[in-house]
């Protein structure tokens, strides 16, 4: 299995999860994926419904937005 494919699957796995969310930064520290919206993509293409909400997050240079991943909701 390629990197690639592994953090799909992880990635995947972790939105699966109920209320789960995860940012890039996030997918970097748990999965060793540098390009969650890459394999977002993959995941979308695949059929899984991942939705995009930008969220304000606070570092050392300030404030900055990022995204966060989750599964769209039914109903």
């Amino acid at each position: 299995m390629t990197a690639a494919r592994s953090q799909c699957a992880a990635i995947a796995k972790h939105l699966q999860k109920p209320g789960a969310r995860l940012t890039s930064m996030q997918a970097l520290q748990l999965y060793g994926c540098a390009r969650a919206a890459a394999r977002v993509d993959e995941l979308r293409k695949q059929g899984m419904a991942i939705t995009t909400n930008m969220v304000t997050v606070i570092g050392s240079n300030g404030p900055s937005r990022i995204a966060e991943y989750s599964l769209a909701r039914e109903g």
